[in-house]
């Protein structure tokens, strides 16, 4: 199959449809079938914006084309049309666009993540002068190449703005709250306020993401202090809202309740906030009543709700609440619309054991990204049906989309705990030779494991001493589990002293080398290894008296 084509192959191939009146289906027998539906798809969008452009080059004069088209332009962009927006701007010339025809088409570049066009906008841009005279254009560019996740490049349009206001230092703040990057966020808020360029509402509430994915906690009551003193919390929902869900991720649910009981108006955001927070530290049951509690206040979910809730009923096995939240989701149309709703129902039945219906919702979903395809394998793994996992496999490379380390790890976890050995280290094979992919540490945990299920104790020591990457507690781990099983006394031993290196307070390897002891008949040894345990547990019951 050939890959799909871009906005401006689609354009140039309907122009010449126009051009020459060739047959379209001639074209498209070069594609496969799903790109042959989005070439049409795509064509007959193009044949509007056609019209559209054709009506107002005959239905004005040239003086007032500029207008007109920067006018389309940016009512597209209004209304949510975006890509169309784009399409206009390509299929004109650049010349007869305004200063804000191009903030609109900046924008458009942003929320479509279209680093592509986004450049070559900027391009335009630079070369008619316009960073020069409109310090809108420098934050829309820093916006949109933040947007795009381009946070090399939105900087270096940043440090090169003779004017940075507010909007343009909020713009980078955001674009790195957004992509994880919260130091980097918090050290450009402190640069920001040295420039004595003061905060406004929506670079507070960047500020505190950021403390939430660095878990700044610190930092975020500072803030919390600040937008308090200055009545944020009662003016402004994006602040309050974004000040609960980083006192969730940071793990402070009380605090982040404290907020949220505080607040005069609780919207979906400012719930949805507070349930992530319970979800995300495993507090699923207390998830569960504040959506039960939501309802009752006549506060209608939201897709991101609806994810979060499906979450916490694959995790605590909540198969009917599950099951009632898609019927939901099926009146409301969402899995038409909605793929990362789709994706959570389809992991909340596998994580269920339901694989029926996992499969089922997969299979009714219009489209399917990676998360779709692992979910449905990594539910298949984990009722060690290797068959299944495996056909998944072949039909996801069938379907052309490139599987990822989470994919291998659950096809080496279902050989793993089906003794498939060869099978195993076939896949393992694959993640490099075929697909260039580094393995992780959990891939090189899921191959140890399988060669110490299947006793082949001396390969898998073999491994991870042959590993660039340092075992770990659960690889020592996986390695003793492994000796107790096959009676193994002397890796075992060694093993266990690995884990009371990496961590004397392990209970688990105690408990396993004890084992291994008294299977093997060695009384005194075993009960050398229990004395070391009470006398750990003594010292840490200590620690937690003082």
């Amino acid at each position: 199959m050939l890959p799909h084509p871009s906005t401006k192959t689609f354009f140039h191939t309907f122009q010449s449809f126009i051009k020459e009146k060739k047959d379209i289906t001639l074209h498209l027998q070069r594609y496969g079938l799903q790109t042959r539906h989005c070439l049409i798809s795509m064509l007959e969008e193009f044949q509007r914006i056609y019209i559209a452009r054709n009506a107002f080059d005959e239905g004005f004069p040239l003086r007032r084309r500029e207008e007109s088209l920067s006018s389309l332009i940016q009512r597209y962009v209004k209304c949510g049309e975006l890509r169309y927006a784009l399409t206009l701007y390509e299929m004109g010339s650049p010349c007869l666009v305004d200063a804000s025809a191009f903030l609109s088409l900046l924008k458009a570049c942003g929320q479509l993540k279209d680093a592509e066009s986004g450049r070559g906008i900027y391009a335009e841009v630079a070369r008619n002068g316009l960073l020069d005279y409109d310090p809108f254009i420098g934050s829309a560019l820093v916006d949109m190449h933040a947007k795009c996740g381009l946070l090399i490049e939105s900087r270096e349009v940043f440090d090169n703005l003779r004017v940075k206001d507010v909007v343009t230092w909020t713009a980078l703040i955001g674009g790195y709250a957004d992509h994880g990057y919260g130091i980097e966020a918090l050290e450009c808020f402190q640069l920001m306020q040295l420039a004595r360029v003061f905060p406004n509402e929506v670079t507070y509430a960047c500020c505190l993401k950021a403390c939430g994915a660095i878990s700044a906690t610190e930092k975020g009551k500072e803030i919390h202090d600040v937008i308090e003193r200055k009545g944020f919390l009662k003016t402004c929902g994006l602040v309050s809202n974004t000040l609960i869900d980083m006192y969730g991720k940071c793990g402070m649910l009380g605090k982040a309740k404290e907020v949220f009981n505080k607040l005069e108006k609780r919207d979906v955001v400012s719930w949805t906030a507070l349930i992530g927070g319970y979800i995300q530290h495993g507090h699923c049951e207390e998830a569960l009543k504040c959506f039960e509690q939501m309802q009752r206040n006549s506060v209608s979910p939201s897709a991101l709700t609806f994810s979060c809730i499906l979450k916490a009923c694959g995790t605590l096995g909540a198969l009917d609440k599950g099951k009632e939240v898609h019927s939901k989701l099926l009146s409301e149309g969402l899995l038409k619309t909605n793929l990362f709703v789709g994706n959570a129902l389809i992991d909340m039945y596998a994580k269920c054991g339901i694989l029926s219906k996992a499969q089922e919702v997969f299979d009714e979903l219009p489209v399917h990204d990676l998360v779709s395809w692992n979910a449905l394998v990594t539910g298949y793994a984990l009722l060690a049906e290797v068959e299944n996992v495996i056909f998944v496999f072949e039909r996801m490379k069938r379907e052309g989309r490139k599987p990822d380390m989470v994919t291998f790890v659950s096809i080496l976890n279902a050989c793993s705990h089906s003794g498939l050995i060869e099978m195993g280290e076939m896949y393992y094979k694959l993640i490099c030779v075929d697909y260039g992919i580094a393995p992780t540490l959990e891939h090189y945990t899921c191959i140890i494991d399988l060669l110490s299920r299947a006793g082949q104790l001396d390969r898998a020591v073999a491994m991870m001493k042959s590993s660039q990457l340092h075992p770990n507690m659960v690889l020592w781990l996986t390695i003793l589990g492994a000796c107790c099983k096959w009676g193994d006394v002397e890796l075992g031993r060694h093993a266990f002293e690995e884990i009371l290196r990496l961590d004397e307070k392990e209970d688990s390897a105690y408990v396993c080398m004890y084992n291994i002891y008294a299977y093997a008949d060695m009384p005194c040894e075993a009960k050398e290894v229990d004395a070391m345990r009470e006398k750990n547990e003594t010292r840490r019951n200590l620690c937690m008296l003082d």
